[in-house]
């Protein structure tokens, strides 16, 4: 492709493309599988040690191709470990960093993460007809994001960084989980809800109450 791209750039002539495939592998799991090498077809163990060797060849670097030997050399003399640790919750809690104008999420968007502001300030706006309206100004130590996961809506206002703005997200669902398993949590947000809705701001201006709740 790469050297048709370059002959219709310099007005040379291109060259047709075809591509035969040396084989298929589908892994069954417990050291079994199917596969169709150069037309021949192969079953069992053959099969998904084929199929192993073949990925192995084509894992990048030398570092990753002995953890993948370790790993698999472990699993044909040792049973598997029946205790399961999900790491990639590791993940669901981040750090975000915003510029200038960026937005973090816009009006009509599906909530998915909750927002604490490290540092910076961020502005809350709502699109009313032609019109958008500034809803709240937010800065270090508030949050945002909440009432539209608690809810299960989608965000009624937009959030855009006034600066350079370092947060702290968390996934919807591990935020709605620990809102909900937690009593002292959940009353904050009820009543943080009910301060957001009296004012109009759609569930993105902050609560003076959130340091106090975080210090406990």
């Amino acid at each position: 492709m790469a050297r048709n791209i370059l002959a219709a750039i310099r007005g040379n002539k291109s060259q047709a493309f075809r591509y035969r495939s040396l084989g298929t592998f589908v892994p069954m799991g417990r050291y079994s599988g199917v596969a169709e090498v150069l037309g021949l077809k192969i079953r069992g163990f053959l099969a998904w040690w084929l199929y192993r060797t073949y990925y192995l060849l084509q894992t990048p670097s030398l570092e990753r191709k002995v953890r993948l030997l370790k790993d698999w050399n472990q699993e044909l003399l040792f049973r598997r470990d029946i205790i399961y640790q999900d790491v990639s919750r590791s993940e669901r809690a981040s750090r975000a960093h915003y510029e200038l104008g960026q937005t973090i999420f816009s009006q009509g968007e599906l909530a998915q993460r909750f927002y604490i502001i490290l540092s910076g300030e961020v502005r809350v706006s709502r699109q009313m007809g032609d019109e958008e309206q500034e809803v709240a100004t937010l800065g270090p130590g508030e949050y945002f994001g909440e009432m539209a996961l608690l809810q299960e809506v989608r965000h009624t206002a937009s959030v855009r960084a006034l600066g350079p703005v370092d947060l702290l997200t968390m996934d919807g669902a591990d935020f709605t989980a620990m809102a909900s398993s937690s009593t002292q949590f959940g009353e904050l947000l009820a009543g943080v809800m009910r301060q957001r809705q009296d004012g109009g701001s759609g569930g993105a201006a902050a609560s003076p109450g959130v340091r106090e709740a975080e210090c406990e």
